[in-house]
């Protein structure tokens, strides 16, 4: 066991992705000194050096953990795992066979549907969309992805882009048709509101002048 003393300088919240446990009572304008006692650690060891077998084995890994951690919603921390995948996965020059490419391909599609869905319920709309994108790419028949793609593209404000993208999605996969009608008329609401809102904004600047 091995015990280390360390420091935090201010600013230093910005840099925890999780404050749920963060005790009460911290200032952040000041140094915080704490103790972390180590109990275990892993090391995955280099990518390019494993054999294939290893390489699935902590690809799986990974991806499982990132798995917990998302329905442990902590989004930023599942977040990391899977970019870090994504990361070794694109970093692969070395394959040997077809079935390594369509494996390799499988899970880079995956952590790309894993990102957009976690940046969602970050609330980051923006990149969640830019991540369904980067998905449909490796899987252009991925209704849930496209699914995503428009409920987020509602959210960020683009509400013809998100009819489009959410009618798609049940061209795509008529299972999902009920989602894709509420969907559907969320966003007309939201769209309606926002439409209410600018003119209402008008009128209070044209009364005013």
């Amino acid at each position: 066991m091995v015990s280390i003393i360390a420091c935090l300088l201010p600013p230093f919240l910005s840099i925890i992705q999780d404050l749920s446990n963060t005790p009460s009572g911290i200032n952040p304008a000041q140094p915080v000194e704490f103790q972390c006692i180590l109990l275990g650690f892993e090391r995955e060891g280099y990518w390019q050096h494993m054999s294939w077998e290893e390489r699935w084995s902590l690809a799986e890994n990974i991806k499982e953990k990132g798995k917990q951690l998302y329905q442990q919603k902590k989004y930023g921390y599942a977040s990391n795992r899977y970019t870090h995948l994504l990361r070794l996965i694109e970093s692969t020059r070395d394959f040997e066979e077809q079935e390594q490419i369509d494996k390799a391909d499988a899970y880079k599609a995956t952590l790309l549907s894993n990102l957009a869905l976690v940046t969602y319920h970050q609330e980051e709309f923006a990149r969640c969309v830019g991540w369904c994108d980067k998905a449909l790419q490796e899987d252009p028949g991925n209704a849930k992805v496209m699914f995503r793609k428009g409920k987020a593209l509602s959210m960020k404000g683009d509400y013809d882009e998100a009819e489009e993208a959410l009618t798609a999605a049940a061209d795509m996969d008529s299972s999902i048709a009920a989602d894709v009608k509420a969907a559907l008329a969320a966003n007309k609401l939201l769209a309606k509101a926002a439409t209410s809102k600018q003119k209402q904004q008008f009128s209070n600047f044209f009364g005013k002048s």
